[in-house]
């Protein structure tokens, strides 16, 4: 039996130093995650709890209220009002309990991504011709059919 828990120890030793290295990457990872501009809320939260997963397997613990206070820090400047209301009257949120608020102020807001319309000519204007003003009357010159007025 002594074998195998000298074995299993050799392992750790080995493998202990790569833990090490993912956890310190997956808790930068976490703390440089911002909220992009005209990014849903929901896609944010899923980036950041990905990142809290992948943190919590290598090992690395971060209590919840920090992970709440990161996320919300992080949000992108349309939520500012949302960010004050946080610091002012501490509540306490679980991870899909600030979610659903948060999507809540982004509907209300209606900071959702809109699909884009871009419209594209591939004719050019054609010059409908010069008016000419003689006296009080109007003379067209360069348009076809055109009746000029004595």
């Amino acid at each position: 039996m002594g074998n195998v828990a000298d074995v299993m120890l050799h392992l750790h030793e080995m493998f202990g130093m790569n833990t090490t290295s993912a956890k310190v990457k997956a808790i930068n990872a976490f703390k440089d995650i911002k909220q992009k501009r005209r990014e849903p809320v929901r896609d944010y939260m899923l980036k950041v709890i990905s990142c809290l997963n992948e943190a919590k397997l290598n090992g690395a613990e971060v209590d919840a209220e920090t992970q709440i206070s990161m996320m919300v820090h992080n949000l992108n400047s349309s939520f500012s009002q949302f960010k004050l209301d946080y610091e002012l009257h501490t509540r306490d949120y679980t991870l899909s309990g600030l979610m659903n608020d948060l999507q809540n102020v982004e509907e209300v807001l209606d900071l959702k991504k809109k699909p884009e319309a871009h419209a594209i000519s591939t004719s050019k204007a054609k010059p409908k011709g010069k008016k000419k003003i003689v006296g009080n009357k109007k003379i067209s010159k360069g348009l076809v059919g055109a009746k000029k007025s004595p």
